[in-house]
């Protein structure tokens, strides 16, 4: 009697559930992920032939819902970068515009005090005479 039980190649162990590699040749075999993972790291290839293969991915995960969510992470990225770096331009803008009024104050003042010294002097000396 032929058993219809798969067994993983790497570690021999039954397999619940096969996991479907995107391997570049056209070998085919049941294989755990952990198991798969573990060999991949040291070998980045195909357990039969040896054919680079591409690092494995979890269960029910296709490639193109990852590049759907890697482009949406890409793109946040972008917005919050473009977003950063409009917000200290207006923020300089703010500061400068304040710092020329801050002095203009303070330039104002100086004048204003300035005046006040002489017309207390012109009192003094025109009271004297």
């Amino acid at each position: 009697m032929v058993s219809t039980k798969k067994t993983c190649s790497i570690c021999l162990e039954n397999v619940r559930k096969e996991m479907k590699l995107k391997l570049n040749c056209h070998c085919k075999y049941a294989v755990h992920f952990k198991c798969y993972n573990k060999w991949w790291k040291i070998n980045h290839c195909c357990i039969i032939c040896h054919t680079p293969s591409p690092q494995p991915r979890r269960y029910g995960t296709p490639i193109h819902n990852q590049r759907k969510t890697l482009l949406r992470k890409i793109n946040r990225r972008r917005n919050n970068r473009q977003n950063v770096i409009e917000f200290p331009e207006r923020i300089e803008q703010n500061e400068i515009i304040f710092i020329i009024k801050l002095y203009l104050g303070i330039i104002f003042k100086i004048f204003l005090f300035t005046l006040f010294v002489f017309f207390i002097q012109w009192l003094i000396n025109s009271s004297a005479h």
